[in-house]
């Protein structure tokens, strides 16, 4: 069939749902959207470094069929990249990894089929040199002593049904790559091309490959007992233990590695013998030692046990009431129909089953046991009496347990033969208990692969069973930490289902009513876990969605981090965002010396997202938490672009400056020196600056010439009324003097002018001085005085300030009052500059400004 290659660029947290790809293509609407989940999840999984090689990956597509998937981080601008998007490059196989004729899956990587070179036949993929027999062989010989866990371990992926991922940590994607294609030489055709994997994954836990490869980033921890197990089968080639080898030999998985060691590629014995049968010995067997035919021990064992166990079937395919399906067509039975046919097997059982070579050649002659072994020790563990248990048995058993029954069609078969009767004494059912427990862990390791609605009663089940934490029993601390670590993987599990909102997920809910609350809360960790980042786009989008309903009724047991994202929320949907929004979110803070900054950074954006408050709001918003989690948060940096806008500073600016500056925020140099200006304009106003001290801030900030717009002309005028409101002490200063006389400050002194001769300034000024003497002698020679070294400017405005003050005063002053205020003011003068001119130049603007008011008493004159 002709393949079509799909391409894709997701952005972070795009919905699957929108997710179409670019450029013509033959597919249906339908078949785009069974793909998008796909490939949402794939570009999501990925973490291969920005600068590094595209990584590939085969993936199950619910359904039937499969997409194969090469993930990159496209470039951007300026050769750099952009790590959060990802370039997805897709083909999607209807009929899986089969579409592929010439090649499997893996062997197409580097192929022509990606660097657009072949055209569209499936024809048209060659195998690489990377992955041809000779490389492979070489490879195998590199890795001896870790080929045959390894393929035995590739063949449980197949023989169970839920069998444990396999994990290949490499520094390189590719070492994974040839592992993998490793496996494929080794499988049948069918297998190799139903086999799912992903070459470079951030979590395998979110992975629902067969095989996953990480990298030294993985989120994954390499060295944890309980992983390596229980959970996965590791292999680290980044020098961590790796899970061990499990017991046992499996016959096929020993001849084939023999096969690599020996330089013959086992796919080639498949195709010389014609056979697809999965993981039949005889093939290989007669490419290794044709000389000697297999005996006829293992010839009658065979035939004595052909029956499913060791069919092959990828553990996520769908179980149906018959059976699973499996990549040949045959379907394997039930575990009880197995047990059923496994019981009437060979009487020996548990015993290795002779396979006589007839002759040496290094082989054993005997003893070597098949690879399904394994599931006549799981038939000879099971008690005496067979058969599911009947409602009033799982009653009575769970009963005797002290535990409410399942309200649901429980695991009766997975508990058969058990009864209160097989705990011995009445009342001690510690060993009931733990055998309960115990099978129940190894149901839910068997299948926690599988979805959620497949396991979740058996989960029910052990929490109604188990002992209480604080007293673990006959289970031990090695059986609790299974369970906490199969747990863990199911919550994992279900949180993902919710956050990407697939139709089980939205199932989930009904069902984890019923759980225990240790484990909801669990869910609710995990969901709170899985977007690490300042803003979540997908948990306020599982928030938004039916699932939203059940996160409400739970809210109380979340995580902070939840309980915060579903009530910004419900507050979003009535409407109610910004500073409102905001106090509201902080009430479910903690006390102050246990808020952490990452708490305050998601409520400012939950209350503004993208926005920004006012000046004003962003004031009273400051006043709401300690000024260590704004900055902590960042929310500092971003508030401070409010007070570098264009136009006119406001009073609420001001304030919010000089809060970012009592904070001790994070401010650029240019911000901070703007900062500092508002923050002087807010003291100006208060009378919390003296003029000098004013001055010299004003004089040596930078910005009031290359601030905002509207900073200098807003400074200046705030400079002024404070100057024409100062004590005439304050004005009657060398450095003042300096500034207003000065020929660069025209609109300094300008403003200055208007502000002083105001009309209610200059009568308030003038009744002041007349009360004041030494004061008045001060400020005439301020304006008149010193007047020689001044600019021209301010020489003209120097007189008019004289006039417009002083000429007010002695104008409004009775004659006796005024002579004597004048002799007094003449007087002072003498004693400040002592030969100067100046007394006889008051005396001259006095004798020019005669009393308006005749012989009436000025108020303001002291006798």
């Amino acid at each position: 069939m002709a393949l079509h290659r799909l391409s894709y660029r997701v952005p972070p947290g795009a919905p699957a749902e929108e997710l179409r790809p670019r450029g013509a293509h033959p597919f249906s609407e339908e078949e785009l959207s069974r793909i998008a989940p796909v490939i949402a999840g794939i570009a999501t999984l990925w973490s291969g470094p920005a600068d590094g090689p595209a990584a590939l990956s085969h993936t199950r597509v619910p359904g039937g069929g499969s997409v194969l998937c090469e993930t990159s981080v496209p470039p951007a601008a300026g050769g750099t990249t952009t790590a959060a998007v990802r370039d997805v490059a897709a083909y999607w196989l209807p009929g899986g990894g089969g579409d592929l004729a010439n090649a499997t899956p893996i062997e197409t990587w580097g192929s022509p089929l990606w660097d657009g070179t072949a055209d569209s036949s499936s024809d048209a993929p060659a195998v690489p040199d990377w992955c041809d027999d000779d490389s492979l062989a070489e490879f195998a010989t590199e890795h001896t002593d870790r080929v045959e866990p390894f393929l035995a371990d590739v063949h449980r992926l197949f023989a169970d049904p839920a069998g444990r991922q396999i994990v290949i940590a490499e520094p390189d994607p590719m070492t994974v790559a040839r592992w993998i294609a490793l496996a494929c030489a080794t499988l049948t055709p069918d297998c190799a091309r139903a086999l799912t994997f992903v070459l470079s994954a951030q979590d395998p836990s979110a992975a629902p490959h067969q095989i996953v490869g990480i990298g030294p980033g993985a989120r994954f921890d390499r060295a944890n007992e309980t992983t390596l197990r229980h959970l996965y089968r590791v292999y680290d080639g980044l020098g961590g233990p790796g899970s061990e080898a499990l017991p046992g030999r499996d016959d096929w998985a020993g001849i084939a590695a023999q096969m690599w060691r020996s330089g013959k590629v086992p796919r080639t014995a498949y195709a010389r013998a014609g056979s697809s049968a999965p993981f039949a010995v005889e093939p290989l067997q007669d490419v290794l030692l044709p000389a000697h035919p297999v005996g006829p021990g293992y010839a009658r064992w065979q035939q004595a046990t052909a029956e499913p166990p060791g069919a092959v079937q990828d553990p996520r395919t769908d179980v149906s009431a018959d059976g699973w399906d499996v990549p040949g067509g045959a379907a394997v039975p039930p575990l009880a129909q197995v047990r059923e046919a496994e019981a009437t097997v060979a009487p020996e059982r548990g015993t290795p089953t002779a396979s006589a070579f007839a002759g040496g050649s290094g082989m054993p002659s005997e003893g070597v046991p098949d690879p399904r072994a394994g599931w006549y020790d799981r038939a000879a563990a099971a008690p005496a009496a067979s058969g599911p248990l009947t409602p009033a048995g799982l009653h009575a058993l769970f009963a005797c347990l002290g535990a409410p029954v399942p309200t649901y069609p429980g695991p009766a078969e997975l508990l058969a033969g058990l009864a209160p009767s097989a705990c011995g004494e009445v009342g001690n059912t510690d060993q009931l208990r733990a055998e309960v427990v115990t099978r129940l862990l190894g149901e839910l390791e068997r299948l926690n692969s599988r979805a959620p609605e497949e396991w979740m009663n058996v989960l029910q089940a052990l929490h109604a069973v188990s002992p209480p934490r604080d007293r673990p029993g006959t289970l031990g601390e090695q059986g609790r930490s299974r369970q906490d670590a199969l747990e863990t993987r199911a919550a994992a599990r279900i949180a993902r289902d919710m956050l990407h909102q697939r139709p089980d997920g939205q199932e989930l809910a009904t069902p984890l009513g019923r759980m225990a609350r240790p484990f909801v809360r669990l869910v609710l960790d995990q969901i709170a876990k899985s977007n690490p980042g300042d803003e979540p786009v997908t948990l306020l989008r599982l928030a938004a969605s039916p699932l939203g309903e059940w996160l409400a009724t739970v809210h109380d047991e979340a995580p902070l981090r939840l309980q915060l994202i579903v009530k910004g929320q419900r507050l979003r949907a009535k409407g109610t965002t910004g500073l409102p929004a905001f106090r509201l979110l902080a009430e479910l803070l903690p006390a102050e010396r246990e808020c952490e900054p990452w708490m305050a950074r998601l409520v400012w954006w939950l209350a503004w997202d993208t926005g920004r408050p006012s000046a004003r709001d962003a004031v009273d918003l400051l006043g709401t938490l300690p000024g260590r989690l704004f900055t902590g948060a960042g929310i500092d940096r971003e508030l401070a672009t409010l007070i570098a806008a264009p136009g006119p500073p406001t009073d609420a600016l001001a304030e919010l400056a000089d809060a970012l500056l009592n904070m001790s925020a994070d401010l650029s140099p240019r911000l901070r020196d703007i900062a500092e200006m508002l923050r002087l304009g807010r003291q100006l106003d208060r009378a919390e600056k003296a003029p000098r001290k004013a001055l010299e801030e004003f004089k040596g900030s930078s910005v009031t010439v290359s601030g905002p717009s509207g900073l200098r002309p807003w400074i200046i005028g705030k400079l002024a009324v404070r100057l024409a409101e100062s004590p005439p002490a304050d004005l009657y200063d060398d450095y003042v003097l300096r500034v207003l006389s000065g020929p660069l400050d025209e609109e300094l002194l300008s403003a200055y002018l208007t502000a002083q001769l105001a009309p209610n300034q200059a009568l308030r000024l003038a009744d002041t001085l007349v009360a004041h003497v030494e004061d008045s002698a001060r400020l005439f020679m301020a304006w008149q005085g010193e007047q020689l070294f001044g600019a021209s400017a301010w020489r003209k405005d120097a007189r008019d300030l004289s006039e417009g003050i002083f000429g007010t005063a002695l104008r409004r002053l009775p004659d006796a009052e005024r002579s004597v205020y004048i002799t007094r003011v003449a007087a002072q003068i003498a004693c400040l500059r002592p030969g100067s001119d100046g007394e006889h130049r008051w005396l001259d603007f006095a004798a020019a400004h005669p009393s308006d008011t005749g012989g009436d008493v000025h108020p303001g004159v002291l006798p």
